[in-house]
C-alpha cells in the first residue's frame, strides 16, 4: 500500500479513536448533558446563583470553585479505562467550563445593570455652550 494513503487510514482511525474517547468522557463528565451536576435554571436564577456564591467578585470563591469542580471531575474521570483517564487534564477542562460560564454570566450581569441604568430617568444635562473668548492672540 503506498504511504499516503496508509497515513491517511491511520490519521483516520486516529482521529475516530480520539472522539470516541472525547464522547466517553463526556458522557462521564455530564451524563445529562449539563456538566458539574448543574440543574437547568434560568438566566436570572443562573445569575442570582452566581452572585451569591461570590464568583463576580471573591478571586476565593471563584478557586474555591474551580478546585471543588476539578475533584469532582477526577472522580468521575476515575470510572473510565486507564488510557482514557490519562488523556483527560481535568484542570483544563474546569478552567475553560469556569472562563465560558464566568463570561456568560458577566454578559448577563452587564445586560441587567444596562437594563435598570436604561430603566431609570437621566439626569438633566444643558445643553448651552459656554462663551468662548475671540479675543485671545495665539
Amino acid at each position: 500500500m503506498p504511504v499516503v494513503p496508509a497515513a491517511e487510514m491511520v490519521i483516520e482511525h486516529v482521529a475516530e479513536r480520539a472522539a470516541a474517547t472525547i464522547d466517553k468522557v463526556m458522557e462521564s463528565i455530564a451524563p445529562d448533558g449539563r456538566p458539574f451536576g448543574m440543574r437547568k435554571m434560568s438566566e436570572r436564577e443562573q445569575l442570582r446563583h452566581y452572585m451569591e456564591e461570590g464568583l463576580h467578585d471573591n478571586p476565593d470563591a471563584a478557586l474555591n470553585w474551580i478546585r471543588t469542580r476539578v475533584v469532582e471531575l477526577q472522580k468521575k474521570i476515575a470510572n473510565l479505562p486507564p488510557e482514557i483517564a490519562q488523556a483527560v487534564h481535568p484542570y483544563d477542562i474546569v478552567q475553560r467550563f469556569a472562563m465560558v460560564y464566568s463570561s456568560r454570566m458577566e454578559t448577563l450581569l452587564a445586560e441587567e445593570q444596562g437594563k435598570s441604568i436604561a430603566q431609570a430617568e437621566a439626569p438633566s444635562i444643558s445643553m448651552e455652550l459656554p462663551e468662548i473668548d475671540t479675543s485671545a492672540e495665539f
